[in-house]
């Protein structure tokens, strides 16, 4: 998560979600979206209440993922913090009507203070 935020929430956050998986026993992938606590947001005062796990934009697309020696491999995800209303923009219309909202209003999706798009 890029954020110009210091915030002890955040820690609590990545850790949480980094270990979601393993107490649910579920898999993350790119676009997937994680219903947050209503009117909780990722940090104090904010609107941004759930989180979407996007697919990294890098040079090489094999930077996302992490194998590991016994053969394993892992994936690296962005963390968004979004709104209530973004997520069911994404779950209903899809994940690119959603980038193409941020980027048409350009948003700037690092302000954790930001206004929801809906």
């Amino acid at each position: 998560m890029y954020t110009r935020h210091k915030d002890e929430q955040i820690v609590n956050l990545l850790a949480g979600l980094a270990t979601y998986p393993f107490e649910h026993n579920v898999r993350f992938s790119a676009g997937d979206t994680v219903a947050g606590r209503l009117n909780r947001g990722v940090v104090a005062r904010s609107q941004l209440t759930e989180i979407l796990l996007a697919k990294p934009n890098f040079d090489r697309p094999e930077a996302a993922r992490i194998s590991f020696d016994d053969g394993t491999h892992g994936q690296i995800f962005w963390v968004l913090p979004i709104s209530t209303g973004e997520r069911t923009l994404i779950i209903e219309q899809g994940l690119a009507s959603f980038y193409r909202a941020i980027e048409d209003q350009g948003v700037d999706v690092a302000d954790l203070q930001r206004a929801p798009l809906v």
